[in-house]
């Protein structure tokens, strides 16, 4: 943004500089009847005129382009966000919206199910030309919507309304930027995965997954309850694990080629998680609803600890309340110590099959959820986190962490999560290693060694 404004502001000097050098040139041509000092207050009027038509001109361009808003409007916005606190914030906040934007925007907010689910139905609305003009999308899908050009570019309406994007921490712009100079998202439903555990069986969160695999196996030969649950979500639940093994992920940097499998990071993985559910402290996965099912183990007394998205946290301590559960909030651990994933969805205007102002109409949307009275009322309502500083520092903020150190300990996490990296082949990879994961841990079929060299096999299948 801010090499986009200095390009702006050295064009407008460079514009001022012709003014005044032709403004010279016509003094050198003045008449011999007229003085020096009359051709000097001659160029000076002209160049004075030349500049107010040229600020006028760029003033005017500015508030055209983009378009704001003139009349009217009803737009559509596709959203993953169901039932409990995370479908009642997202309802209030569209309903709040509609009442109070002054401009006649109407949006119709449309649950599309899963980030996988709202995805799909974008895809397949595009190609049929009936999309929606404002979605959230998840990282995943980022970049093949960019890819095929679906995506509007919003850096246009952010540098018209001095939308700054310096308030976004930097590890939250990775997938804000697709191309260099447009910004084709923003972060909206970020995330990360956190410890939730019982404290009447865990009187403390681990350091580290060999500490939590200790205390799990401590509590079921003490209490006969599993103390650990986890649930397969391969790109954000387990590959920051395998990262503190010394792997760059379930991918390379580059993203052309599968990583952790040559040095044992997965095997090592998959033979410690394996070993703990034979011995019986760790609770396999369920293959359908897994995040559903362990929960409901929890509350039950059935199982010590979980980890899932933050963005589920006002869900879990409704629920753990009713059930009469003491809840406690730990940082998510690896082999080395703290380690944990970003993910979630971002916020995109749809470029296809929506006029100039449709887009103006979302931007305005988009606006409004940016505020940081919003910001802060959907990570205190949900558990999603606040994706600018200035919402984080807000007196609001600071005082419902005083309340509720839970939701902080997300937050902090951002300052040594990962994204997943950029690759057209991350999706079609991670079902491969979700489908190993389940042969060795819940058909138990494959030992993890095998495991591995069925990854091996399938490297040549999805890479290049």
């Amino acid at each position: 943004m801010r090499r986009s404004m200095w390009k702006k502001s050295l064009a407008a000097i460079l514009g001022l500089s012709m003014v005044f050098v032709s403004a010279c040139g016509q003094s050198r041509e003045s008449s011999a009847g007229e003085t020096k000092a009359q051709a000097v207050q001659t160029a000076a009027a002209q160049a004075s005129e030349t500049k107010g038509e040229a600020e006028k001109e760029v003033a005017q361009s500015q508030s055209q382009y983009p378009e704001q808003v003139t009349e009217p409007i009803t737009i559509e916005f596709w959203h993953t966000r169901g039932s409990g606190a995370n479908g009642d914030n997202m309802t209030a906040m569209i309903e709040e919206f509609n009442a109070s934007n002054g401009l006649g925007i109407t949006v119709e907010g449309v649950y599309q199910g899963s980030y996988a689910e709202t995805l799909s139905k974008i895809t397949a609305a595009v190609g049929a030309g009936d999309n929606p003009a404002v979605a959230i999308v998840a990282s995943g899908g980022i970049e093949a919507l960019a890819d095929a050009g679906v995506l509007a570019d919003m850096m246009p309406y952010m540098e018209r309304d001095g939308f700054d994007l310096d308030n976004i921490p930097e590890g939250l712009q990775y997938y804000m930027t697709w191309e260099e100079g447009k910004a084709l998202v923003v972060p909206y439903l970020v995330s990360s995965p956190i410890l939730y555990y019982n404290k009447a069986l865990w009187p403390e969160a681990p350091g580290t997954i060999q500490e939590l695999y200790a205390g799990a196996k401590k509590i079921y030969a003490e209490k006969g309850v599993p103390g650990w649950g986890l649930i397969m979500d391969v790109g954000y639940l387990q590959r920051p694990v395998i990262i503190t093994l010394g792997a760059n992920g379930l991918l390379t940097a580059d993203g052309l080629t599968a990583d952790g499998l040559e040095n044992g990071e997965m095997r090592t993985y998959l033979t410690d998680w394996q070993n703990g559910v034979k011995e019986g402290y760790i609770v396999p996965p369920e293959v359908t609803d897994a995040s559903n099912a362990m929960q409901q183990l929890f509350y039950q007394g059935q199982v010590g600890m979980f980890g899932a998205t933050s963005g589920n946290l006002k869900n879990v301590m409704k629920l753990s309340a009713e059930n009469n559960v003491d809840l406690g909030i730990g940082t998510y651990v690896g082999y080395d110590g703290p380690c944990a994933s970003i993910g979630g969805g971002s916020l995109a205007i749809l470029e296809s099959n929506n006029s100039q102002q449709e887009k103006a109409a979302a931007w305005e949307f988009i606006k409004f959820l940016y505020s940081d009275e919003n910001i802060v009322r959907l990570h205190s309502e949900t558990g999603y986190l606040p994706m600018t500083y200035s919402a984080a520092e807000s007196q609001e903020c600071q005082e419902f962490w005083g309340q509720y150190p839970g939701f902080k300990t997300a937050f902090d996490q951002l300052s040594f999560g990962k994204y997943n990296e950029w690759s057209v082949y991350g999706a079609e990879w991670k079902a491969k290693v979700l489908e190993a994961m389940q042969y060795v841990i819940v058909t138990q079929e494959m030992t993890p060694d095998e495991a591995v060299e069925f990854l091996k096999t399938q490297v040549s299948v999805v890479f290049p």
